[in-house]
């Protein structure tokens, strides 16, 4: 005997295959997930990456520089998650829907599946409807090809195998760089991510500067001490703001 359930709350569908469209559906919808997850981190990583590199280049003095590599940065990692996540999902996943593209693979389906679900899904009058005859004699075929569908052949998860690699590549370099040069990657990384602290330029790190911070008062002779640990620095530069405002370099 053909088992039913209740689908819209209008029509009967046999249950095995809600069930086999159902588990075709969740399928999608994880493929969806792992796919976004993976391409949204791909994206944030790699732009923050980048970020990180054009900072150890270059010397950005501006904070308004920080603030537009790290919003780019950003922005595309907003987008990338408008384009794989929140896009995708916007389109509801139906039975007869998920039916059709199944049977878009597979001709000799003949349309089966999703003739039966919008079929005894549909609010048509029987006489429209037809012959309960041959909608039985259908949905007995239908059943057969929902019995037989492998989700795992039907929904891969190729898809979201490039962004998989491309996470698991940048990953590797992040480790890589934290494992070599711990103290600057993390350094880097903070002023990457968090554009609005007030830290100094990564080779800061390396300098030894004397008094530092201190206040003195107007016309006072101040001497400052720079110690750097590299050989090849034979110059430096003090930089300063003027009684205008604007910068003065000597």
């Amino acid at each position: 005997m053909m088992q039913e359930t209740i689908f819209n709350g209008s029509s009967a569908v046999p249950a095995e295959i809600v069930a086999a469209l159902r588990h075709l559906i969740r399928r999608a919808r994880t493929t969806i997930v792992l796919r976004g997850v993976c391409a949204v981190s791909a994206v944030a990583i790699g732009s923050i990456l980048t970020v990180m590199a054009v900072d150890a280049s270059v010397t950005l003095f501006s904070p308004w520089a920080r603030w537009m590599l790290s919003g780019i940065a950003y922005l595309l990692t907003l987008a990338a998650a408008g384009w794989f996540l929140i896009r995708p999902f916007a389109r509801s996943f139906t039975l007869a829907g998920m039916a059709r593209i199944i049977e878009s693979r597979h001709p000799e389906m003949q349309e089966r599946i999703s003739s039966v679900v919008e079929i005894l899904t549909s609010q048509d009058i029987p006489e429209l409807r037809g012959s309960e005859a041959l909608i039985q004699a259908l949905t007995q075929e239908a059943i057969r090809d929902a019995l037989i569908m492998k989700p795992k052949q039907e929904v891969t998860r190729r898809a979201a195998a490039p962004f998989l690699i491309a996470v698991a590549c940048l990953g590797v370099v992040v480790a890589a760089l934290f494992l070599y040069v711990p103290r600057q990657t993390a350094f880097l990384l903070a002023r990457a991510a968090a554009p609005f602290v007030n830290l100094p330029n990564v080779y800061a790190t390396d300098l030894t500067v004397t008094p530092g911070d201190i206040v003195v008062g107007e016309g006072t002779r101040v001497q400052v001490l720079v110690s750097v640990a590299k050989h090849s620095v034979t110059t430096a530069r003090l930089r300063k703001s003027g009684d205008d405002g604007k910068e003065v370099v000597e």
